[in-house]
């Protein structure tokens, strides 16, 4: 089964994440592909339109429900991975619903924050929220990075991560903004 290939993934390994969910995703386009080739087998074998939409129909409904249980595991499996690199997630049902919205983000997130987590170690506490502006109906991921004691130079090396992470996330649906808010990390 699938899901076994993500699980025995070491943990902390990326090039292996990476390498699973792309296996991952391209067995799902085989189905796609396959199941196109069957249906056009289908129609010229059985003749019977109707019969074929049907068909079509449901083996149509049943890949995207395929789809969607891979993109669900794929978010599941980011934040337990977020977590496992020591990453707070706040409100992790409204991060989950927004990452469902923009699917496109989900396999950037792990590489931007482990670039966070190599640039300040274990010298920071590194939180992931969604930040909802209600005034123009508008919401993105945010990385918080938070320090005991400030680092003078904290905003350009936050800077140079949101440069180095442009491109994951270029003419993408979704955003994540990385940024800090002064605060002492919660558990100080």
């Amino acid at each position: 089964m699938q899901t076994s290939i993500i699980s025995e993934i070491p943990k902390y390994n990326y090039n292996a994440i990476q390498e699973s969910l792309l296996l991952y995703s391209e067995n799902i386009n085989e189905n796609y592909y396959f199941s196109n080739r069957l249906i056009d087998d289908w129609k010229s074998w059985i003749g019977n339109s109707y019969l074929i939409e049907s068909m079509e129909d449901n083996l149509q409904n049943y890949l995207l429900k395929i789809k969607s249980s891979a993109l669900t595991l794929g978010i599941e499996k980011l934040l337990f991975l977020l977590m496992g690199n020591g990453i707070l997630i706040l409100n992790s049902d409204e991060i989950r619903n927004y990452l469902l919205q923009h699917q496109d983000i989900v396999w950037g997130i792990l590489p931007i924050c482990d670039k966070i987590r190599e640039k300040f170690r274990h010298s920071a506490e590194i939180t992931i929220a969604l930040y909802m502006d209600n005034e123009i109906n508008d919401s993105y991921l945010v990385v918080y990075v938070r320090q005991a004691k400030y680092i003078h130079n904290i905003m350009d090396i936050i800077d140079q991560i949101n440069d180095d992470s442009e491109m994951l996330l270029k003419r993408k649906s979704g955003w994540l903004l990385i940024t800090t808010d002064f605060k002492p990390p919660t558990n100080t």
